[in-house]
C-alpha cells in the first residue's frame, strides 16, 4: 500500500491544473472580497501563493502567517507591521497611526 506523503504547499511550476480557480479568484477580486473555504489539504494555501507569486495590477498581495494569532488586536498589529515594511503603504499607515493613536485614552 502506498504511503501518503504530505509536503509543503506547491509554488511556481509545482502548482498546476488550477488555472480556472486562479482566474475565478482574480475575477472575484475585481468585484468584491472573496472567501476561500475548504477542508485541510485542499489547496487553499497553494492558490494564495499563486496570487502572491504572480500578482496582477493593480493588486499588491501580501503574506501574513496568522496561524498563531489569537485575537483581532494581534491580527491588526501583524497587518500594520507588514504594511509598514511595504514602501508604498508607509505614508498611509503613518498617517492613519497619527490620526488614531489617541483613541485608546
Amino acid at each position: 500500500m502506498p504511503e501518503l506523503v504530505v509536503g509543503s504547499p506547491p509554488r511556481g511550476e509545482d502548482y498546476f491544473g488550477q488555472e480556472d480557480l486562479i482566474e475565478s479568484i482574480w475575477s472575484g477580486l475585481d468585484k468584491d472580497n472573496i472567501l476561500i473555504e475548504a477542508p485541510r489539504r485542499f489547496g487553499k494555501t497553494g492558490a494564495m501563493y499563486q496570487l502572491l507569486d504572480y500578482p496582477r495590477e493593480p493588486y499588491k498581495p501580501l503574506f501574513i502567517n496568522v496561524e498563531d494569532t489569537q485575537s483581532a488586536d494581534n491580527f491588526i498589529i501583524e497587518l500594520l507591521a507588514i504594511l509598514l515594511k511595504e514602501h508604498q503603504f508607509q505614508h498611509a499607515i503613518a498617517s492613519l497611526w497619527e490620526k488614531t493613536k489617541g483613541l485608546g485614552k
